[in-house]
């Protein structure tokens, strides 16, 4: 068989596969949990821990064959992380909420007929839209000296993030991968739940500094949504 006949034949399978895809738009909503992913053993008695946030997200899927399918589904998703304060000063934390828009590339898979599961991985672009920060700190007027030792009371604090143009990366990209389950409830309408894993693979920070260490957030997130066939 020469190289124009198997050309023709890839072009001719690509075109009725194309022709008999099937196009979803769908919405989902969920929670996130986030924790920034950096190196603090310079910092004493210092614990970043993951805080949750939400999730919401448009669906648009094109299914290219039975198994195989592509999916753009931008979303604003929080990645929210607390720093706290541990020994002498413990009580002392502050607490990162920020919301990025996303927009994530996937190539999925789907196994099953009514029941489905399916796996998905591709890449996205992020932009940090928003912050709040708030937390307790100590407050320097309400120290004293009780038996060679330093007690205070705790200070509350709550205010919009202002983001510094020298620092701060508002631009995110990396990774993302997936799996859940689907399940067809009539010809035209599909529910699912799903579970998804997002890797930055940009520093939070801008490169402003000498030795700077960098920040990674790392994002699991799990919704549940439907999608709806637009054309039978």
């Amino acid at each position: 068989m020469t190289l124009t006949k198997v050309t023709l034949i890839i072009i001719f399978l690509f075109v009725i596969q194309i022709a008999s895809a099937q196009t979803f738009l769908g919405f989902d909503a969920g929670v996130s949990n986030n924790v920034l992913n950096t190196n603090i053993t310079n910092r004493a008695s210092t614990v970043i821990n993951s805080k949750s946030g939400y999730l919401v997200e448009l669906l648009y899927e094109h299914r290219m064959s039975r198994l195989f399918y592509i999916k753009i589904s931008p979303n604003i998703i929080q990645k929210n992380y607390t720093i706290k304060r541990t020994d002498s000063l413990s009580g002392v934390f502050t607490q990162y909420n920020n919301t990025y828009l996303q927009l994530p590339f996937k190539l999925g898979v789907n196994y099953g007929q009514q029941l489905q599961i399916f796996s998905e991985f591709g890449c996205y672009l992020g932009y940090w839209l928003s912050g709040n920060v708030n937390g307790d700190v100590p407050d320097i007027f309400s120290v004293t000296n009780n038996n060679n030792q330093q007690t205070f009371s705790l200070s509350s604090f709550n205010q919009g993030y202002s983001f510094n143009i020298i620092r701060d990366n508002r631009f995110e990209f990396g990774w993302v991968a997936n799996a859940g389950l689907k399940y067809k409830v009539s010809t035209r309408y599909t529910i699912f739940i799903n579970g998804c894993y997002y890797q930055s693979l940009s520093d939070q920070q801008k490169k402003y500094m000498i030795n700077q260490v960098p920040q990674y957030n790392q994002t699991f997130t799990f919704s549940s949504g439907c999608m709806y066939l637009l054309k039978l």
